[in-house]
This record gives structure tokens, sequence and C-alpha cells, in this order.
């Protein structure tokens, strides 16, 4: 679907099929190829890293590829695209265990592959991780895993995705618990 207005959309229909579950999804514009990228949690709830691309961001996308992240399955994750074009991917590591650590990995310069991983986490019991910057200073946030019922959110700041990152707050949300 796309919409310029919030309110009127269009139906695009099916930009992506595979046999496979897919989630988690995240599409981003890659100025260098011209490339729509699709980074997906791919083949299960304990999951690879999935990459599709197309040409426009209607699809048809394609399937370029899956792999493990640090030879170990992921659980949640999302896309953060930088001010300098670069791209990362915040992830939930099952190396050790079911959401048992966080990650950040730097992606290659056409958003098709693992380049770095710039800081790892050990945050048990945690999911849907996600990053933003404001004024210079990175935010990357998870909530508890709970499923689809609803929990607290936690956030770390750094002015370096490598860090150091401050330890964990609570973000407060007005009228909420959690």
């Amino acid at each position: 679907y796309s919409s310029t207005d919030f309110i009127h959309w269009t139906n695009h229909g099916v930009i992506f099929t595979q046999p496979f579950d897919a989630n988690r999804i995240d599409v981003i514009y890659n100025k260098l190829t011209n490339k729509y990228v699709m980074i997906l949690k791919y083949n299960g709830n304990g999951a690879h890293f999935g990459v599709a691309t197309a040409d426009k961001p209607d699809g048809q996308f394609t399937f370029k590829s899956q792999t493990l992240v640090d030879n170990a399955l992921m659980g949640d994750s999302s896309v953060f695209v930088d001010d300098d074009g670069k791209a990362y991917l915040c992830y939930v590591s099952w190396a050790v265990g079911t959401n048992a650590q966080h990650g950040i990995y730097r992606l290659s310069d056409d958003y098709t592959e693992l380049d770095k991983r710039m800081y790892l986490w050990d945050i048990r019991g945690r999911e849907a991780p996600h990053i933003f910057k404001k004024d210079g200073l990175y935010y990357y946030g998870t909530s508890k895993t709970a499923g689809i019922q609803s929990s607290d959110t936690a956030y770390y700041t750094a002015k370096n995705l490598e860090g150091p990152w401050t330890p964990a707050k609570p973000l407060d949300t007005p009228g909420s618990k959690n």
C-alpha cells in the first residue's frame, strides 16, 4: 500500500512471496545502487538474516540471500540508516540462548551483507530492538519478551554506535504503566 496523506491508500498487490516464514520486514533505499533493499527475519522464529531487492518500492522483490548472524539464528530485528547513508541491523541474537543477546551490525555499502559487528549486549528476555538518532545521540530500545502483550520499553544511549552505551533506562509513556 502507498499513501500521500495517510488517509487514502493504494493497494499495489503482493510484492514479495517466499515458501518460508518472513517477518520483521524493513525496506530501505540504497542511493549507491538505486535499489530498494528488503531486510527480513527469514525462515523461522529463530531465523536467518534475509535480503531481497527491487528497482521500485512496490516490487517485485527478488530474494537474494539468507545467512546466520555470527553463525547463529536471530530473533527480532530492525534496520536503521544513519545520516551518512550507512545502514545498520539491530538484532536479537540466539547464539547463547533464545533472546539472550542484542547486537548492532553495519551492513555492506549495498546493504545486502553483514559487514562489521558494532556492539553486542548480554540482554536477556528482551526483544523488538530499534535505533533512532536525535541531536547526534543514538537511542537503542527494546521491549520485554512478552509476545503480543504490551510491556515496558527500556533504552540505552551513546554518541557512537560502537559505544560506550549508558545503562538501560525506562521509557516513560504518559498514561500507561508500561
